[in-house]
C-alpha cells in the first residue's frame, strides 16, 4: 500500500472523528440555548415577575429591578432592628438568569386583608355547633355499633 494513499486515508478517518465531535458539541450548545430561551421567555413574556415588584428571596426581602430576556435584576435587603424597629442597613444586587430562577425560593407577600366584614359572630357560633352536633352523633353511632 502507498504510504501516501495511507496518510490521506488516516486523514479522512480522522476528519470524520473530527466533523462528528464537533457536530455533536454544536448540538449540546444549541440544546443548551434554546432550553434557556424557552425558560427566559416564559419569564420574560409570563409577567410572573415584574418591575417593582416586592418578593421574598430565599428568605431576603428584595425588590425585582429588572426583567430581561436573559436574567432578572434583584436588589436583596439586609433588614436590622434598632430600638425594636426594623430598618433596612444595606442590600445587594443580585443578578439571575432566568432559567436558574427555579432553583431559588421566590415568595411574594400578600397584602393585609381587612377580613372584619365576613365575620359574623352569629354565623360562626352556628358553624360551631353543628360541627360539635355532628362530632356527637358521629360518637353515639360508633358506640351504637360496638353494642
Amino acid at each position: 500500500m502507498d504510504p501516501n494513499a495511507a496518510q490521506q486515508q488516516a486523514e479522512g478517518i480522522l476528519g470524520y472523528i473530527l466533523y462528528f465531535f464537533l457536530s455533536g458539541v454544536a448540538l449540546i450548545l444549541v440544546k443548551s440555548t434554546m432550553e434557556s430561551l424557552v425558560e427566559s421567555i416564559k419569564i420574560f413574556y409570563g409577567k410572573d415577575l415584574n418591575t417593582d415588584d416586592v418578593v421574598i428571596l430565599d428568605g431576603r426581602p428584595a425588590r425585582v429591578i429588572r426583567v430581561g430576556l436573559w436574567k432578572t435584576t434583584f436588589f436583596a435587603y439586609d433588614v436590622g432592628t434598632a430600638e425594636g424597629k426594623p430598618y433596612v442597613m444595606g442590600g445587594t444586587k443580585i443578578q439571575i438568569q432566568n432559567d436558574k430562577l427555579k432553583d431559588h425560593v421566590i415568595e411574594r407577600p400578600l397584602q393585609l386583608l381587612d377580613l372584619s366584614k365576613w365575620e359574623n359572630k352569629d354565623e360562626i357560633a352556628a358553624y360551631e355547633k353543628k360541627q360539635k352536633e355532628i362530632k356527637r352523633r358521629l360518637k353515639n353511632e360508633k358506640t351504637n355499633r360496638m353494642d
